[in-house]
């Protein structure tokens, strides 16, 4: 019985804080990659942001 419960207890001691940050971050992934697809889509010369420098996943390089 003993090591049944070390292995739930690890499972949920090391699961719990990967899910709680993980999926937020593939959340936000996600959201990321559809906003620089839709922001090319309007902008199909080129991306560029308001000041014309380029813009790239977020970042202005």
């Amino acid at each position: 019985m003993m090591p049944m419960a070390l292995a739930l207890g690890w499972g949920l001691l090391l699961a719990t804080p990967l899910t709680v940050v993980l999926v937020p971050c593939l959340y936000m992934i996600g959201f990321d990659i559809q906003h620089f697809i839709l922001q090319n889509r309007e902008n199909p010369e080129g991306i560029l942001n308001k000041s014309g420098r380029l813009f790239c996943m977020g970042i202005i390089a």
